[in-house]
């Protein structure tokens, strides 16, 4: 009786090899995209923080009472274990007792000799806020109007369109 030889069961060599390729490049792939999410979170977190500075530059402007120099003035802060240069750059847009204050804040490298920031070269800014910082053209008369239609509030009647006056008692 001659007997077949039974054929081994099992993985060979190359299908072994290429099962190993293929889980490594799978591994590969997800290392890649958990490296790229976790660089998102720094950015995304450094945005927030420079928006935050910002923003609390424009508000400790507004609550000092001073209207602020037509010009651009700089410094750095200390926020969030970081340290921070903000930039700040004043304008008047022709309204009188207006001015436009635009902040833009950067993340600041730690300092080396040579590193210096080159005045001439604009920053690179991660956050900016835009905001207005006015003078109180007159005094408030503590008198609060009727802004209801039953008021006599009118409507049109300047602007240069139409010249109709709206709703009247």
């Amino acid at each position: 009786m001659n007997a077949v030889p039974q054929r081994a069961r099992g993985f060979t060599l190359v299908e072994v090899l290429i099962a190993v390729l293929v889980v490594a490049l799978g591994i590969g792939a997800l290392l890649t995209t958990l490296t790229s999410s976790a660089d998102t979170i720094g950015r995304l977190r450094d945005k927030s923080f420079a928006q935050w500075i910002a923003l609390n530059q424009i508000a400790t402007q507004r609550l000092s009472g001073t209207q602020p120099a037509v010009g651009i003035t700089s410094g750095t802060l200390d926020y969030a274990g970081n340290t921070w240069r903000w930039e700040q750059e004043v304008s008047d847009p022709g309204v009188d007792g207006l001015l436009r204050v635009e902040v833009r804040v950067a993340r600041q490298k730690p300092a080396m000799d040579s590193d210096a920031p080159d005045p001439d070269k604009p920053m690179a800014a991660i956050g900016t806020a835009d905001g207005f910082v006015s003078s109180s053209v007159d005094k408030p008369s503590g008198r609060t109007p009727d802004w209801t239609l039953a008021g006599g509030v009118q409507f049109g009647g300047g602007g240069g369109g139409g010249g109709t006056t709206g709703l009247q008692p």
